[in-house]
């Protein structure tokens, strides 16, 4: 629970602070880690990925220990469900799309189907959790 105040306080805290140099420096591309998990840079590539179909999105920051205790998740759920794309987004660099998506605290992974937000599940939570809401969101191939 400490982790949890801990984080969503340094959230309040970054949003505060102006950090649209740094989202304008960020590199253009998209980029697939070796999990399988995007790294999206940019609101732009968010609003494409979203429009190709399934996709979950976990918006998380760098210093956030729950964050850090979920990106081995979202890889192992990367590889369990071909169906889906996975991204990251680093609310500390790209303030643009947690405004968009009123995120106020982290981790937070936000489900899409077809270009609408389906679900959302805010704090770290256990991997069968998101298995399940998965599972009722997308159909498997």
């Amino acid at each position: 629970m400490k982790n949890i105040i801990i984080c969503m306080a340094l959230v309040s805290l970054v949003s505060s602070i102006s950090i649209k140099s740094m989202a304008e420096t960020a590199p253009l591309e998209t980029t697939r880690g070796a999990q399988g998990v995007r790294s999206v840079t940019s609101k732009s590539q968010l609003d494409q990925l979203i429009k190709e179909g399934y996709i979950a999105v976990d918006f998380y920051a760098d210093w956030c220990k729950p964050c850090q205790r979920l990106a081995p998740i979202i890889a192992q759920l990367a590889q369990e469900y071909s169906n889906v794309q996975f991204a990251k987004v680093n609310v500390s660099t790209l303030k643009e799309i947690s405004d968009a998506y009123n995120i106020q605290s982290i981790p937070v992974v936000i489900f899409f189907k077809n270009g609408k937000q389906a679900a959302k599940l805010g704090g770290l939570r256990d991997k069968n959790e998101y298995k399940r809401t998965l599972d009722a969101l997308y159909p498997k191939q």
